[in-house]
């Protein structure tokens, strides 16, 4: 079995019901502020994207122990382009931003820092 048909396999979901590109990349999305890993919404310049983080536990108060933050263009899971997906949904993605504001770290101000 070709690498792509699996991916495929794993990474289906009806677009009609979700906003996400695949099942693997809304689960993520689904836990938000979770220890592990997970998917944000925010507003970098006014425009919503997606950020990764990594936490060491799901304690809000003091940024929860997050590790790692990466704004990511690409779903890593079936390759989609999360900027479409984002255009498909707007309200959606940015009412979700406004949602995840508690889960944020001062990322944007290291975004605008760079």
């Amino acid at each position: 079995m070709k690498n792509t048909t699996l991916r495929n396999k794993i990474c289906t979901t009806n677009p009609s019901f979700s906003p996400y590109c695949c099942q693997s990349f809304s689960g993520l999305a689904s836990t938000p502020g979770d220890s592990g890993f997970s998917v944000i919404n925010v507003k970098i310049l006014n425009k919503v994207c997606f950020i990764f983080q990594a936490k060491t536990n799901s304690n809000i108060k003091k940024n929860g122990g997050v590790l790692m933050e990466q704004v990511v263009k690409f779903c890593p899971f079936c390759g989609e382009n999360l900027d479409k997906i984002i255009c498909k949904k707007k309200d959606f993605f940015s009412e979700k931003a406004e949602n995840d504001k508690i889960y944020e770290t001062n990322f944007n101000d290291n975004f605008l820092n760079l």
